[in-house]
């Protein structure tokens, strides 16, 4: 069975064909990002624990409840919303996932596409995940 590929015009008469991902590759490089995800979210978790265990047994320092919850969770929602955008457009537009599975974001040229299409692309990654928008209207 032959993969899908896209075929781009070289500027010297040669022909450049690019197999397109299927969802298996993608799947994997999903799985590999959301469990590095996973980790650091984890490790962050640790970090703020001790700390604001450390915080709680200084006794001058008075905590309030929303640094409880605040502390925990703003670098967590930052680890999620910012993993994707970040890495894309730093590692030109690959992830740690998506570079072990061997896939890449291309233009329809073949090449890297630049700052302001990726995080269009992870505006809309945000917009599909969005549960209330999957519900039939």
């Amino acid at each position: 069975m032959d993969r899908e590929q896209l075929r781009i015009a070289g500027l010297t008469g040669v022909d450049v064909a690019l197999d397109i991902a299927g969802p298996g590759s993608r799947s994997y490089a999903f799985i590999i990002d959301w469990h590095i995800r996973v980790l650091l979210s984890l490790a962050w978790f640790c970090i703020a624990w001790l700390l604001l265990k450390f915080l709680a047994s200084v006794p001058s320092t008075h905590l309030s409840a929303r640094w409880f919850v605040l502390l925990p969770s703003l670098p967590a929602a930052a680890i999620y919303l910012f993993y994707h955008p970040l890495l894309e457009v730093l590692m030109r537009g690959r992830t740690p996932g998506k570079r072990r599975a061997g896939v890449r974001i291309v233009t329809r040229n073949g090449g890297t596409p630049g700052v302001g299409a990726l995080l269009i692309r992870n505006i809309f990654r945000l917009v599909d995940s969005l549960p209330l928008l999957m519900l039939p209207l």
